[in-house]
């Protein structure tokens, strides 16, 4: 169904460096420069990757649709921002629309690093791109999403517990624990708007969320729930918005010192 990396010619590079996460998933890489093409494509499946290739943004979308209609949907997504026929950014949105909840991540040109980040993706990757960069942005966005980097070497990228950046730092070490403590009630509360389609209120829950999870070191959740707060703002199908908040709340379960037990809603509070 898939057109897949053994259609491009082959291409012999250096060995890949044994320190570099291996990779388990499907990829869609849609890029229509040719020799980007077969560089990155091999970059992702030396790493372990099974990679699928589009030439532009329309057929990125075909495939990632189509392989969400037979139950095989990608893992993640690369997509080039500049393209022919549909550019990056329209496509990124089309497959948003039609319900992809996986990591999409953007190849922009080193001309457009100083432009506003395109909040439909999870990760942005500037080109000439460098190898060990490229596999790191990849495995650190598919966290999350059935084990990608391989247990012998996941020090690089621990995908099963999140940690805060912000605890070494003296000033805000001694807020963490109570913040990780409120999470189980800031997820119940989340939830139980979510089972009540009560849209109004979920968006302004996530919002708060967005502004201070990268406060406290966790940037990965201020990403999701910006994620999850643009399919709100856009007014996506509830199906996708659910997607989005069933997926930042499995982000936050991951942080470390997260007590399920305790999932009862905050009462009166805000985050």
């Amino acid at each position: 169904m898939l057109e897949m990396i053994e259609t491009i010619p082959p291409l012999t590079l250096p060995e890949q460096d044994d320190a570099a996460p291996i990779l388990h998933g499907r990829i869609l890489l849609a890029e229509d420069g040719l020799h980007n093409q077969q560089v990155m494509a091999y970059y992702l499946s030396e790493a372990g990757a099974e990679v699928g290739v589009a030439g532009n943004g329309k057929v990125a979308c075909e495939m990632a649709i189509a392989a969400m209609e037979h139950g095989e949907s990608f893992d993640l997504i690369v997509m080039d921002l500049q393209m022919p026929v549909m550019d990056g950014h329209a496509a990124g949105a089309a497959i948003r629309a039609a319900g992809f909840v996986g990591p999409l991540v953007a190849i922009t040109s080193q001309a457009a690093d100083g432009m506003q980040r395109d909040l439909k993706f999870s990760a942005h990757i500037s080109k000439p791109i460098d190898r060990d960069d490229f596999i790191q942005i990849i495995a650190e966005a598919l966290c999350g999403h059935d084990d990608p980097v391989h247990p012998a070497i996941s020090g690089i990228v621990d995908c099963d517990i999140l940690r805060s950046t912000a605890a070494a730092d003296p000033d805000l070490a001694p807020f963490l624990p109570g913040f990780i403590a409120d999470l189980p009630g800031i997820v119940a509360r989340v939830s139980a708007l979510l089972d009540a389609g009560n849209i109004a209120e979920l968006a302004g829950s996530i919002h708060q969320i967005k502004g201070i999870g990268g406060l406290y070191g966790f940037a990965p959740m201020t990403e999701a729930a910006t994620r999850a707060e643009l399919s709100i703002l856009e007014s996506a199908q509830f199906q996708r918005i659910a997607n989005e908040v069933k997926s930042l709340i499995a982000l936050i379960r991951r942080v470390e010192g997260y007590e399920p037990a305790k999932e009862l809603p905050l009462k009166g509070q805000t985050l």
